[in-house]
């Protein structure tokens, strides 16, 4: 092995991760609006994902949303995970927060579909990351289908994305000041202590993923 080989393997990682997101950028847009619109407005938020993409959706959730960026915005955060209580218990702690994002394992779990609902019933925008959206219909406002059910098995692209992806946040952010976190009843919101990490990617076209808002069940508030 040469000095050159380890060089050569890196560049070739990087070439092929760049070229991952830029095939995957419009598969990141619907998400980044909605989070923007949704915490500008001072708004709850709820972010999940189907099976293995709430890992993807835990980053998501930790970075965006939860870390002081350079310029001292922060935005108010609470990453929630599935408690040894259940569902039950995780619905109990979405109503008190500004905005917030929750990562629980299976979207079309029934429990969980409870927490989807006692969320939007407290005015929460439901995001969800999911391999097939259709099961989702009058339970999430935005639904992004991403095929790819691994994708932060692609070496480098999560931390990749990430970056990519806040800017996109902020910028829109910044566009238009978002309001600032009440203090409620109980204090303020927890802030998350997680460190940096990715947002979610499909390792496909853009023409292969699909974004759509899903309707809105009668009677509910988005």
């Amino acid at each position: 092995m040469t000095q050159a080989d380890p060089r050569a393997r890196a560049e070739r990682q990087a070439l092929k991760t760049r070229e991952a997101v830029r095939r995957n950028a419009s598969v990141f847009m619907p998400l980044v609006r909605a989070m923007a619109e949704t915490v500008r407005g001072g708004g709850r938020l709820l972010l999940f994902g189907e099976g293995r993409l709430h890992l993807l959706a835990d980053h998501a959730a930790t970075d965006v949303v939860g870390r002081r960026h350079q310029d001292g915005s922060q935005l108010p955060t609470d990453v929630l995970v599935p408690s040894p209580e259940g569902a039950a218990a995780t619905a109990r702690r979405i109503g008190p927060l500004d905005a917030l994002l929750c990562v629980v394992g299976d979207c079309v779990d029934p429990m969980f579909c409870s927490v989807l609902e006692h969320a939007r019933k407290r005015g929460a925008k439901v995001l969800c990351l999911c391999i097939g959206r259709a099961r989702l219909e009058g339970r999430a406002d935005v639904a992004i289908d991403v095929p790819e059910p691994r994708p932060h098995r692609v070496a480098g692209l999560v931390a990749s994305v990430l970056h990519y992806v806040s800017k996109l946040a902020l910028k829109e952010l910044r566009a238009s000041p978002y309001a600032r976190p009440r203090r409620l009843d109980n204090g303020p919101p927890r802030r998350s202590s997680g460190a940096s990490s990715g947002l979610v990617s499909a390792v496909s076209p853009p023409a292969a993923a699909s974004t759509r808002r899903a309707p809105s069940p009668a009677g509910a508030s988005s």
